[in-house]
């Protein structure tokens, strides 16, 4: 384990080599790689995701990426209260207004089936 500052953010990388950094900022979104997000998951689960990240992208969107409203109703639940959601999402798209499918992938492994430090 050793530690690390990325701008004003104090940041762990962890014996796997995961960087983990204090929300909201531009590095708090290296939580987990996609080529790494896609070891740890099964083929039915990644199928599974992309499927529903296609579902969820806007018709003729060039960007492929889901909105925080789109991924807030669909993958949260409109009753988780705003500041959680907040939190969740500056952890996974920073202070982008979407989510790629690059990142939206090792999201759902980290928000489905992460460990405590993740």
């Amino acid at each position: 384990i050793s530690a690390c500052l990325v701008g004003s953010e104090m940041c762990i990388r962890d014996r796997r080599g995961i960087q983990h950094c204090a929300m909201g900022g531009k590095a708090s979104r290296n939580y987990l790689t996609y080529d790494a997000a896609l070891q740890r998951c099964t083929s039915r689960e990644i199928n599974d995701w992309t499927l529903l990240f296609q579902q969820l992208c806007p018709p003729n969107d060039r960007t492929k990426a889901i909105s925080k409203a789109s991924f807030v109703k669909n993958v949260l639940g409109v009753h988780v209260p705003p500041q959680l959601v907040d939190k969740i999402w500056s952890a996974f798209a920073g202070k982008k207004d979407t989510l790629p499918e690059k990142e939206f992938i090792p999201a759902m492994l980290v928000f489905l089936k992460g460990t405590f430090e993740e």
